[in-house]
């Protein structure tokens, strides 16, 4: 299976990240793939935007890819 950061990207999700934390802004498409990989992230509603977000722990990638 896809990792979840790559899937969010192909379906063209909009994506934030603070060092290993992946956020990603709650769209149709988004729901679509956190179903897709059996995720039930906390949701948050931004201070930046106003809009509703999830945080997904431990999970963007390109923060463990410069780790190995």
């Amino acid at each position: 299976m896809v990792h979840i950061y790559t899937a969010l990207l192909d379906a063209g999700c909009e994506t934030d990240a603070h060092e290993s934390d992946l956020y990603v802004r709650d769209t149709p498409e988004a729901r679509r793939v956190l179903r897709a990989h059996h995720v039930t992230p906390e949701w948050f509603v931004s201070q930046v935007d106003g809009r509703l977000w999830w945080e997904l722990p431990f999970q963007y990638l390109p923060f463990w890819e410069a780790k190995a």
